[in-house]
């Protein structure tokens, strides 16, 4: 009996463990945004799960609560001795590998996030035709800058862009709307390699301290 509730535990963990990399891997939060005549609209979506970032649901209003008594004072503690805090280049020579890795593992990871179905429909107008065609030969600048930013830091699918001067209006027009995914298991993957190179840099500052101490001890005598 005893063997059978044993074995029935390691099923039971084995099959969570692989839910848990099938949901990791295969599903990818996805957001969606979307801009049109000043209103913007942000939602988040994982499996059958939905979240809406922008505009926030408006929260119930909180009773107001009641004042609390004022505490009676307490005698002030003694400061405890400060310890010797290592210089800054020493500080900088510690924590320099976790600092390039950290870099790695953004780099690693914003090239994992993919930004997909980008659609714009952008009407640019002016007070005036001159004003109009400046402004849009700022925009088409002002895209093919973007696009080249975004295809460098992220991974950007075919964008479908199109800027139309509008010499007949004042005011401005867009529709713009795109989409954003990533898998939670590159993140997960970004924090373990973090999180390996914390403890060795950690580790190394722990034995270099030891050994300061052994070294002053030994010199005292």
């Amino acid at each position: 009996m005893i063997v059978l509730n044993v074995l029935l535990w390691v099923l039971a963990a084995i099959l969570a463990l692989l839910l848990l990399i099938l949901l990791l891997m295969l599903p990818s939060v996805r957001i969606r945004v979307s801009m049109r005549g000043g209103e913007i609209k942000a939602s988040a979506h994982y499996l059958i799960f939905f979240y809406r970032l922008h505009p926030r649901p408006e929260k119930p209003e909180k009773k107001p609560k009641k004042p609390k008594p004022a505490p009676e004072p307490e005698e002030p503690e003694p400061p405890p001795e400060k310890a010797d805090k290592p210089s800054l280049p020493e500080m900088w020579k510690q924590y320099k590998p976790l600092l390039r890795s950290a870099k790695a593992a953004m780099r690693y990871l914003c090239k994992r996030v993919v930004i997909y179905k980008v659609r714009a429909r952008v009407k640019v107008a002016g007070p005036d035709a001159h004003a109009a065609a400046l402004r849009y030969a700022s925009a088409a600048s002002l895209v093919a800058a973007l696009t080249q930013v975004l295809g460098w830091a992220f991974t950007l699918r075919r964008a479908d862009i199109q800027l139309v001067p509008d010499f007949i209006h004042e005011q401005s027009e867009y529709d713009i709307a795109f989409r954003v995914r990533i898998r939670p298991i590159y993140a997960l993957i970004m924090g373990v390699r973090l999180l390996i190179v914390y403890l060795t840099t950690a580790r190394r500052r722990k034995k270099t301290r030891k050994g300061g101490k052994q070294y002053e001890r030994a010199a005292s005598h």
